[in-house]
């Protein structure tokens, strides 16, 4: 949920300065050497400042302050913003080249850096922008340095983070996979039922892929509300070959309160250390209740995207109040709840991250997420692919773990997504205006989003229950009872812990049965040599189990 804020501009545009040649040395722009315009004005009165003073204070929307960078050669380039905020923590957007990326400006009363990522310049000019989302502070100068750092690549494993996930949650990992960095799948959020994609088909004859869900009314004893309707509409969107995404907007576990903003209650997430306490208590039983709903669509074999405990450090749900130790203490007792006591095999586990220089504090582990999502909500008009937000999550987490969109307001255009390699694997929307006003996406810009070539919508989907993926990477089970490999022309298949006998079918990519193989005990091997050089799909099925491995025939 987008948390409101005022919004003031200030633009930097017009001085220009030079990198040298060498793509060795750093450069200062003072704030007092750029056009200023508005009600901007250059001071003096807090001391440390560079230069021969700072500018301040960016109160009204007509103050902007430009530059523009002039590079000779081209690169990744570390970017820092000095500044000063006595008025409190500030959010900023910085923009360079028309894409823009959420800076952090922690309280202070001196002047300090704010480092805005590494960023990638071209060789010429180069405009840098700064627009706040609440203003209100003092600018010292811009520094640009070469950035020598080992450039980031993707490595992604095959593996879900759930135990044993099922065969239907893997086929959707798996979908997430192939087409993330090369497609971005539509998706909205809902707030009744299917309000919003209903919006969309009637509008454009077209519907999102995924469809955002929200367990947020449920097991409160509203007497005007279904308990069950979270789970029929995944239910719903899966058997329409769509991606359910399941958040929780989770109200006071004591009840004491209808709320999830930490104004308005005041319920201590620390509880979750003590065991003893009637808020452990409370949070435990609310995740129980919870677990039984998501077991209705296990039940149905239908896997999820589930983002619990979303936006924790931005501190304005209950679940981030405290901090970062007891927010990860809480994830990661939701997932062992989840996953070991209710055995929940159909999740795939959503983090929600962001820009802030402490990113990495709240983060609860690559063994406790599937998927990394960051919330943005851009300036009216800014269709910009938020490049420079993905460039500094892949480089945060290292390449490890999907990027998505997870919220936002304002969707990139497709041509800046494609053109600038920002690879987000979704969108979403949020419910409301952000969907309808005609301002945040007006009708044109959701005519050409929802018919572009780049983007998924839910009639290009396939049939996910029974999906395979053409990459090359082989899904490993934990505690799987088979270890399943190729050698040369045979399949080798070793057992554990297995006295029954078990039956083995090999299908191809396409779901032709090629071999079947019945009534196996302990180790076997299969003969591949009448097979073509390919993928296959290994089923290893005994009386009460079934595993699936992804084998290569070279």
């Amino acid at each position: 949920m987008k948390k409101m804020r005022f919004i003031f501009i200030l633009i930097f545009l017009a001085f220009n300065s030079y990198i040298n040649n060498t793509y060795g040395e750093s450069i200062t722009i003072e704030a007092e050497d750029c056009t200023l315009s508005g009600t901007l004005t250059i001071e003096k009165t807090t001391s440390g400042y560079s230069g021969t003073g700072y500018v301040s204070r960016f109160e009204n929307s007509t103050d902007f302050l430009t530059t523009s960078v002039e590079i000779d050669t081209e690169g990744p380039y570390n970017v820092y913003i000095g500044y000063a905020a006595p008025y409190g923590e500030k959010k900023n957007y910085v923009s360079i080249n028309g894409n823009s990326t959420e800076v952090n400006f922690p309280v202070s009363y001196s002047f300090k850096e704010a480092s805005v990522g590494k960023i990638n310049f071209q060789k010429g000019a180069n405009e840098i922008k700064i627009s706040s989302s609440w203003g209100w502070i003092l600018v010292d100068y811009i520094r640009i340095e070469p950035n020598t750092d080992p450039e980031v690549t993707f490595n992604i494993s095959g593996n879900l983070v759930t135990p044993n996930a099922s065969n239907e949650t893997y086929a959707l990992y798996q979908f997430l996979q192939d087409n993330f960095g090369k497609k971005i799948i539509s998706g909205v959020m809902t707030l009744n039922s299917l309000d919003e994609a209903t919006w969309l088909k009637e509008t454009f004859n077209k519907e999102p892929a995924l469809l955002g869900i929200d367990f947020m009314h449920c097991n409160r004893g509203y007497t005007w509300y279904n308990n069950e309707a979270p789970v029929n509409d995944a239910k719903l969107w899966y058997s329409k070959n769509g991606i359910p995404a399941m958040m929780w907007h989770w109200r006071d576990p004591s009840r004491i309160t209808e709320e999830f903003y930490t104004s308005n209650t005041s319920f201590d997430v620390s509880k979750i250390n003590d065991p003893n306490s009637a808020e452990y208590t409370a949070m435990l039983n609310d995740i129980d209740f919870i677990a039984g709903e998501l077991l209705k669509l296990k039940n149905q074999n239908v896997p999820i995207l589930w983002r619990p405990l979303h936006e924790a450090s931005g501190t304005w749900f209950w679940w981030g109040a405290k901090g970062p130790e007891p927010a990860k203490v809480l994830w990661k007792l939701m997932f062992d709840r989840l996953t070991t006591y209710h055995k929940l095999d159909n999740l795939i586990w959503v983090w929600t991250t962001d820009s802030n220089s402490d990113n990495m504090d709240w983060y609860p582990g690559d063994e406790y997420v599937d998927i990394l999502g960051v919330d943005i909500y851009a300036e009216t008009g800014d269709y910009s692919s938020q490049v420079l937000m993905f460039e500094k999550i892949k480089s945060d987490f290292q390449g490890k773990k999907i990027i998505s969109l997870s919220e936002n307001g304002v969707i990139p255009d497709p041509d800046n997504l494609d053109n600038d390699n920002a690879g987000w694997s979704y969108f979403m929307p949020w419910y409301g205006d952000f969907v309808r006003d005609g301002f945040s996406n007006p009708i044109s810009h959701w005519q050409k989003v929802l018919n572009h070539e780049y983007v998924i919508t839910l009639d290009e989907m396939p049939d996910l229950s029974t999906y395979s993926s053409t990459n090359s990477f082989i899904r490993t089970l934990k505690e799987s009872n088979f270890k399943v490999c190729v050698n040369q022309n045979q399949l080798n298949i070793t057992t554990k812990n297995i006295e029954n006998k078990y039956d083995v079918y090999l299908y191809s990519i396409g779901g032709k049965l090629c071999v079947e193989q019945l009534n196996n005990t302990a180790n076997s091997v299969i003969d591949l040599a009448c097979l073509q050089t390919g993928i296959y799909i290994t089923k290893v099925i005994t009386n009460d189990k079934q595993e699936s491995f992804k084998i290569i025939k070279h």
